[in-house]
């Protein structure tokens, strides 16, 4: 387990649209794999994606339209969640910059780099 994962444990939430992505992985892979996943997600608190992150995402989504960039709707949902809760959204993906070049408010980091 990453140590960052030991330092943090209990104070880390992952959006229920990670889960699913971590889920679309596992089966991809093998039943070992799931069951990995759940091992981890149980040491995590899960944010239920609700309708402050689907207006958030709506905003998001705009201000990239308008600049005429694009994110996926996964990347969008989970900026949103991180919004929302006004958490540091921790990821290695570099996508997620593109989103964060339309608002001030998300912060990013990336524990692998």
């Amino acid at each position: 387990m990453h140590s960052r994962l030991i330092q943090y444990g209990g104070q880390l939430y992952v959006s229920s649209i990670s889960c699913a992505e971590l889920y679309a992985f596992g089966y991809r892979a093998h039943a070992k794999k799931l069951a990995q996943i759940d091992d981890l997600l149980n040491d995590l608190n899960i944010l239920e994606f609700d309708d402050a992150c689907a207006r958030e995402y709506g905003r998001l989504h705009a201000r990239l339209a308008e600049r005429g960039r694009a994110a996926s709707g996964a990347d969008l949902m989970i900026a949103a969640t991180a919004l929302v809760h006004g958490l540091v959204l921790v990821t290695h993906d570099s996508d997620f910059g593109t989103v964060a070049e339309v608002t001030t408010e998300l912060r990013l980091e990336d524990w692998l780099a």
